[in-house]
């Protein structure tokens, strides 16, 4: 069957799935799941505001801080 021989099989067909989550950036969700749970774990919901720029207003101080403990975190490890 020519459909069979056009098929990558093996080697041929892992190189193709690793492109293809390259491109697509499959399995980077986790890394945007992870700092949102961080985040909620240390200021709780995020957000009372409704309307945009309140939620900036309100949510601004916390990423500020967030940023910063972050930022003293890879510090302190890097002079260990």
């Amino acid at each position: 069957d020519p459909k069979e021989s056009a098929r990558p099989t093996g080697d041929g067909r892992e190189a193709s799935r690793r492109k293809w989550k390259k491109r697509v950036r499959y399995g980077q969700r986790w890394l945007s799941e992870m700092v949102t749970s961080s985040f909620k774990r240390l200021f709780g919901d995020p957000a009372a505001a409704r309307r945009r720029g309140s939620i900036a207003r309100e949510i601004s101080p916390k990423v500020s801080a967030y940023n910063s403990m972050l930022r003293m975190q890879r510090e302190a490890v890097a002079m260990a």
